[in-house]
């Protein structure tokens, strides 16, 4: 074998592992986005719940609150990608923020 088939083959067998890992690497960058986005949608998922919890209120107020933990949970369930858990955790924050805006003092 010459030294040019085999540096030609060498680039060939390099290529070839190159273009075998773009693949891998995409894979793992898009299972940190989903953990990421997971991880933040549970942490508002569980903070409304305490919320929820410990809070008294009007009965719309805590009904429409607890729609809202419901509907977070069975979309957290059934995520599987980071635009999902996005969803939940939006729909998630959403309750917290009706919790707090019924905390609010209404101004006369």
């Amino acid at each position: 074998m010459s030294v040019g088939s085999a540096v030609l083959w060498l680039v060939g067998v390099l290529l070839i592992i190159a273009v075998a890992l773009v693949p891998i690497r995409l894979g793992a960058a898009r299972r940190r986005a989903l953990a990421a986005a997971r991880a933040d949608a549970e942490s508002a998922y569980h903070e409304l719940g305490y919320a929820l919890d410990a809070r008294t209120g009007t009965e719309d107020t805590l009904a429409a609150a607890r729609e809202r933990w419901n509907t977070a949970g069975a979309l957290l369930a059934d995520a599987a990608t980071a635009p999902q858990c996005a969803v939940a955790g939006q729909c998630a924050r959403d309750g917290l923020a009706r919790l707090a805006t019924a905390d609010r003092p209404e101004s006369a």
